[in-house]
């Protein structure tokens, strides 16, 4: 048998202890991952009730798929084709068009004066101005008089079919507005800023 020296045999009992040590924690991290619970969502009242108390008490718990409720809400989706249908929280009402001028294109930066429309007894847009802001960063927007009259001609107060620009300055765009007949029926003059961007519009009827 042969015999180790003093230094040798703590050197061995060292590198044994450290394997012992090694061994035991590889043993207890696989008992621990084999114990761990396993959980599948349902909607199933009773397997809902499982998992709670299976997540109270820390205890391992295999739950199956609600095959059926599955198959339920397949069914249902397949039957609703619209993004409303399928999240009815998600309804609302749309912004009107006068809202889309007001809030959209406007931004909600600018007052809008309102003439009584004799024939519909509507409300019409006449004139509109942009509201100087205390902030410092706040600035008109910009606008494509072209796009915007034809975007809301149905909110003027002037009822027009078509328009023509008519003469165009530094800070001013005029159009024509027409009739079916290709009348002048009115003017819709545009004001900007040094940077092109829309201060005021104003309606000016036909004589």
């Amino acid at each position: 048998m042969i015999k180790l020296k003093p230094e040798a045999q703590k050197v061995f009992l060292g590198i044994a202890l450290i394997a012992l040590v090694v061994s035991a924690v590889m043993t207890q991290e696989q008992k621990l991952n084999e114990s761990r619970p396993f959980y599948m969502v349902s909607d199933s009242p009773d397997r809902l009730k499982d998992l709670n108390r299976a997540i109270a008490s820390a205890q391992p718990m295999n739950l199956i798929e609600d095959v059926e409720w599955e198959h339920r809400l397949a069914q249902k989706l397949g039957k609703e084709n619209s993004l409303e249908a399928r999240n009815p929280a998600s309804q609302s009402r749309g912004l009107s068009s006068a809202d889309q001028l007001r809030y959209g294109t406007l931004a909600g930066k600018y007052s809008i004066v309102h003439k009584l429309d004799e024939q519909t007894k509507d409300q019409k847009i006449f004139q509109i101005e942009y509201v100087t802001s205390s902030e410092l960063n706040d600035r008109p927007v910009f606008l494509e008089p072209s796009e915007f009259l034809s975007d809301f001609k149905a909110h003027f107060a002037i009822s027009f079919a078509s328009f023509k620009l008519e003469s165009e300055k530094a800070g001013q765009l005029v159009f024509q507005l027409q009739d079916q007949n290709q009348k002048s029926v009115g003017q819709a003059i545009f004001d900007t800023n040094d940077e092109g961007r829309f201060l005021k519009m104003r309606l000016s009827e036909s004589k």
